[in-house]
């Protein structure tokens, strides 16, 4: 066998080759083994109609046993991911014919063997197993530094083959607690070393290695992150290496910056989606993220302009970790989480994600952090299936299928638990359910770090406890997950707990169950009146000279000195995963979606022209009557357009306010504003417009009115487009208030107070034209326009019984002042929903992790 091991070489051991249906099968290096479906021609059999006859060989390669895909219909899979060949090493499941359910092939050494490292990672450190769950509090491991790791890949023939590293072995029992044993690293390298080991070694072709999730790739990935065609992996002429993107939704990073293309050097870190990539000579690594990474939070300090409400915060966080954040009122347990998610610059400290600086490289790392605020980030209208692909359709690239975002959101549904309910609509769930629902909405990119702020908050005993098991679990999948607390019951099932006092200091961190030992104190209530009444620096540096300071904080944080303060790093806008115009018909049909899910609401926007038609109808005159003796014109169109822009103020001095949090969240993601903003415009404009009609034709058909208006006829057409405009651009003004208001209930009033100035300033009360400064006051009400452009249509001036001694010129058919008219109108609009853009913009995060001074 060239190239092979011989059969009597002592080195390679025998390998248990073993499936879901048979007994397990020792094989000897001497020769090769078929693997697939058939009995008759197969030395392992995998009952499944899926898998080929002969689907692979498994045999003794130069860096051990290998399993090699030969040319199955259905393909071979490791970790979701389709390979053609795969190294056994220390043993490694398999999957063949499907990535999901398919026939299951464990592959493992039969005895202990001189480990075969492959040539391509002898350069590498020792693998660093992670604590398994329950060995100590906090399932965390010694920090691993490494690079960040991605899903799955799995490269296609003819440019290297994938290197599985074996499983970590078990730890021995007891010794000293795993954060006793964490060996610092240098705080202040932005870069990581390479300590956990590739999952994928591969030798970098001559010219192009292209890079993405369509299985034509060189190097696939399956992440959902990552474009179909994502990026090139280039040898110039000169034999360096170059990244270039392909124009792929989420970007590709070197360092945590995004670029176009560039030369890489040899430290430099890729990031694709969740993957991370590094050279090594004429190699790629390929590091696997499967969310189990480490925090170490470093001297973290936050200022609002002289107060401090963080102070020197430090403290580590291991794989697997479910940590608790609480504190008495004002302590900055949000500000932490703000801090920690990069939507509040820090003043100095810094953060490493896996041994990577956070800040510095926030550009990227923002794809793999999860946050569930502490409102729901749900439009409770919709059912939890409907919810959930409205955010998969906004938060994947735009070339991801849709049956692999319908997979994606049936997998975070029934990871939570909510299967049997997922055609509910979201108001009917209880508290608890609907939290999970804000988390099942997180997990959909699979986020490495997931912060939640009082996700108990309002949830009785039983479902905060569920809630606080579901944590749990997630943590146990292989997360980190962050949550503020304000039930102190809750924090039981967290590895650590993190107690801040007034003014931001720590008082201490550690396991939850020794926390009220440190205090010296039987239950909390007594503990946190401790906290409330001694100085929070006391309490700081009280902490900071115990014992669980060195070993729980110390233990895990390598000493950098004082933390300094930082340069501010320019901001990086979140990538669009959508494009423009997607998200545009995303946002529409969700929204269109959420008015009609909800029958009440549509039965009054349908039922609103029709009475406020009536009740116009209702009041005495006509639009047309003997010239110079017409009392009740200006009555009759005064009522129609104050009815109008009430309609359309009050359809929409809601929408943006009360959907904040959802806003924020998605914006966080790579929400587009003006997509967001304009998809408000496009249904609400929609619903003005037919309100519009609908009051036009109950109002005015079946009076008399002159049979041609200024430029078209008949004349009912130019009062509806005023009455129209007059909706619209009212419904412009109310996203303005909603945009501009901090809370829901200061809404209603501000809607009263643009009702009145529309009645004041529409120019029928009294004479507008000569008034100093109250004249170019009503410029800005829609209906001063548009009651001038109807008053022109219907020749008020000809009929009115007193012109006055300055006739509004606004009221003249005249076809230039008409036109002028419905021009300022239309620019109305334009004004009043670029405004509204502006200020929803001022609801950006501060991003980029540091602030100058």
């Amino acid at each position: 066998m060239g190239g092979r091991y011989a059969s009597e070489d002592p080195v390679v051991p025998q390998l248990t080759a073993s499936t879901d249906a048979g007994q397990p099968v020792v094989l000897d290096p001497g020769r090769d083994y078929i693997v697939g479906r058939d009995p008759q021609s197969c030395n392992v059999v995998v009952d499944d109609r899926r898998v080929s006859r002969r689907h692979a060989v498994l045999r003794v390669a130069a860096d051990g046993w290998e399993l090699v895909d030969t040319g199955s219909v259905n393909g071979t899979y490791v970790r979701g991911q389709r390979v053609n060949r795969v190294v056994v090493g220390g043993g490694i499941e398999v999957i063949l014919g499907d990535p999901d359910d398919g026939g299951r092939l464990r592959l493992s050494p039969v005895v202990e063997a001189t480990e075969l490292v492959p040539a391509a990672s002898q350069s590498q450190q020792p693998y660093a197993p992670p604590q398994p769950p329950g060995s100590q509090p906090g399932h965390g491991g010694p920090p691993p530094g490494g690079p960040g790791h991605g899903p799955g890949h799995g490269p296609a023939a003819g440019h290297g083959a994938p290197v599985a590293p074996p499983p970590p072995p078990p730890p021995g029992a007891g010794g000293p607690p795993p954060w006793a044993n964490i060996v610092p690293g240098p705080m202040a390298d932005p870069r990581p070393s390479v300590d956990r080991r590739p999952s994928v070694v591969m030798q970098i072709p001559v010219r192009t290695l292209r890079i993405g999730r369509a299985l034509d790739n060189d190097l696939v990935l399956t992440d959902l992150m990552v474009s179909r065609h994502h990026s090139e992996l280039r040898t110039t002429p000169g034999g360096r290496h170059e990244i270039a993107d392909l124009g792929s939704h989420n970007g590709t990073y070197v360092n945590g910056v995004p670029v176009e293309r560039q030369i890489l050097g040899p430290n430099d870190i890729v990031g694709i989606g969740h993957a991370t990539f590094r050279l090594d000579g004429n190699e790629l690594r390929e590091f696997i993220d499967t969310g189990e990474v480490s925090l170490h939070i470093n001297g973290l300090e936050v200022k609002a302009g002289d107060r401090t409400l963080l102070h020197d915060v430090s403290f580590p966080i291991g794989e697997r970790t479910l940590l608790a954040v609480v504190g008495t009122s004002g302590a900055g347990k949000s500000t932490l989480l703000k801090a920690l998610t990069g939507s509040l610059p820090v003043s100095r400290g810094n953060v490493l994600y896996d041994g990577r600086d956070m800040f510095a490289q926030f550009a990227e790392l923002r794809q793999r952090i999860g946050l569930v605020p502490q409102d729901d980030i749900l439009h409770k209208q919709l059912t939890v299936r409907q919810a959930l692909r409205y955010a998969a359709r906004l938060r994947f690239p735009e070339d991801t299928e849709k049956s692999e975002r319908a997979r994606r959101v049936e997998e975070v549904i029934a990871d939570l638990g909510l299967t049997e309910r997922a055609e509910l609509p979201i108001h009917k769930l209880s508290g608890g359910q609907r939290k999970r629902v804000s988390v099942a909405v997180e997990l959909l990119t699979k986020p490495s770090l997931l912060y939640l702020d009082e996700p108990t908050s309002g949830l009785d005993v039983g479902s905060a406890g569920d809630l606080m098991d579901n944590l749990r679990n997630l943590a146990d999948d292989g997360r980190t997950v962050i949550t503020v607390l304000h039930d102190l019951d809750s924090a039981e099932v967290c590895d650590r707990l993190l107690v801040l006092v007034t003014g931001g200091y720590v008082a201490y961190y550690g396991p939850p169950g020794e926390a009220l030992a440190y205090f010296g104190k039987e239950n909390w209530r007594d503990a946190f009146k401790m906290l409330n009444r001694e100085d929070g620096t006391a309490l700081a540096q009280r902490f900071r000279a115990s014992e669980p300071h060195a070993r729980y904080v110390e233990s895990g944080l390598a000493p950098a000195g004082a933390p300094q303060p930082q340069a501010e790093r320019p901001q990086v806008k979140p990538p669009k995963p959508q494009s423009w115009g997607s998200q545009l018909a995303t946002l529409s049909r969700r929204y269109l979606s959420v008015i009609a899910s909800d029958k009440k609401y549509l039965a009054l926007l349908l039922a609103a022209p029709i009475l406020l038609g009536a009740l116009c109808r209702a009041i005495p005159g006509k639009f047309v009557g003997e010239p110079g003796q017409n009392q009740d014109i200006l009555t009759k169109l005064l009522v129609l357009f104050v009815i109008s822009g009430l309609m359309g103020s009050a359809t929409a001095v809601n929408e943006l306010i009360k959907e904040r949090a959802i806003y924020q969240r998605e914006r966080s993601a790579g929400l587009s504003v003006s997509a967001y903003l304009c998809s408000k415009l496009l249904v609400l404009g929609l619903i003005a417009t037919l309100q519009g009609v609908a009051l036009t034709a109950v109002a005015v058909i079946g009076y008399e009115l002159p049979d041609k208006g200024v430029v078209m006829s008949p004349t009912i057409v130019e009062v509806g487009i005023a009455v129209v405009l007059s909706a619209v651009a009212a419904m412009a003004l109310g996203l303005v208030i909603s945009a501009l208001v901090s809370t829901p209930e200061l809404t209603m009033p501000l809607l009263v107070v643009i009702a009145i100035v529309q009645v004041v300033l529409c120019g029928a009360l009294f004479p507008l034209t000569g008034a100093l400064v109250i004249e170019q006051i009503s410029w800005i009400a829609p209906a001063r326009w548009a009651f001038s452009a109807a008053a022109g249509s219907v020749d008020v001036l000809q009929q009115m019984p007193d012109k006055g001694d300055k006739p509004d010129p606004l009221w003249k058919s005249e076809p230039r002042v008409w036109y002028t008219n419905i021009a300022i109108l239309g620019g109305q609009i334009v004004v009043y929903a670029t405004i509204a853009m502006m200020l929803l913009r001022r609801l950006d995060p501060k991003v980029g992790g540091r602030k100058g001074r």
